[in-house]
């Protein structure tokens, strides 16, 4: 009965956590105009656990989807007549051809043809990354008012960490678990999927590699319904909503810490919450996910 009692206990607690989790989230969500909700995922204060070191994270808002071919284009029409910020912070096209023999269609349509509008912005270079940041700053601290000072900037790793699993240290992947499929055998990222018949060690080494030959299209074609990027809100949320944490694009992290969460390039290894690489310029699977913190000048708001 004593035993009974302490679970009926631990479930009580549990719930009551929840709730108020729960209540702090919808008043988060509220500070930002309704429009904008949709757009913006609540982080709340919590632990950030990466291999054995544990950071404290404070609240913020993480964006749903990595920064789209559209959002940046109206970055770029805010700078009309300033040629030389428009010439600084134009994308990088010729990504697609400098990486891929057949790119060329891509280079031509990927940032240009309205198809493309909700897809990742690739071929970007960390200072107009964080450019961007600094103009939507601007832009959100003017829905707000002067009630509230307004954060942008690219996340760290910590932060990255923190928005793709939650209190939920030991994730594999932001959805949860250590599968990248469900029960269902959809696979629930965007990757490069290859079969044991692409994996080689070789004799002597230690370490094993993928071979084979570096097409469009790869990147988990038959099995993840993406030839290259796929559109922003495809695939499986993180715990707080964010789409594609894993795969599609890799993302930029805060002051050249290099790229988390991998991209449509690499294989399921490359694509978990832990998954770190370096980066030296544009290419294109490699895009970038803004951070906002909405601090309240005034004390009960």
């Amino acid at each position: 009965m004593r035993k009974n009692h302490m679970w009926i206990t631990v479930l009580v607690i549990t719930a009551a956590l929840s709730s108020v989790q729960l209540t702090t989230y919808k008043k988060q969500k509220r500070v930002l105009p309704r429009e904008m909700r949709e757009h913006w995922c609540y982080v709340p204060t919590g632990q950030a656990v990466l291999q054995q070191d544990t950071q404290l994270v404070a609240d913020f808002y993480m964006s749903t989807i990595e920064v789209s071919n559209q959002q940046y284009k109206s970055f770029l029409l805010s700078m009309q007549g300033q040629e030389e910020l428009l010439r600084k912070h134009r994308l990088d096209s010729m990504v697609w051809v400098r990486e891929f023999t057949f790119g060329e269609p891509y280079k031509q349509h990927y940032h240009a043809h309205p198809a493309y509008a909700n897809y990742p912005v690739v071929g970007i270079d960390l200072e107009s990354a964080e450019a961007y940041c600094q103009w939507l700053q601007k832009e959100v601290q003017k829905e707000l008012g002067a009630a509230y000072e307004v954060q942008c900037k690219l996340p760290n790793r910590y932060e990255w960490i923190r928005a793709a699993r939650g209190d939920q240290h030991t994730f594999v992947y932001a959805w949860g678990g250590p599968y990248i499929t469900n029960a269902k055998c959809q696979v629930l990222c965007n990757y490069r999927g290859v079969g044991d018949q692409s994996i080689s060690i070789p004799i002597g080494e230690k370490k094993a590699e993928v071979i084979g030959q570096n097409y469009l299209g790869v990147a988990g074609y038959l099995s993840d319904n993406a030839g290259i990027l796929a559109p922003g809100f495809a695939y499986a949320p993180s715990v707080f909503g964010c789409k594609n944490m894993n795969g599609n694009a890799a993302e930029l992290l805060e002051g050249g810490q290099g790229v988390a969460g991998g991209s449509w390039r690499n294989t399921g290894y490359d694509v978990r919450c832990e998954s770190i690489m370096p980066f030296a310029g544009p290419v294109c699977h490699v895009g970038f996910r803004p951070m906002l913190r909405i601090i309240p000048k005034v004390e009960g708001l």
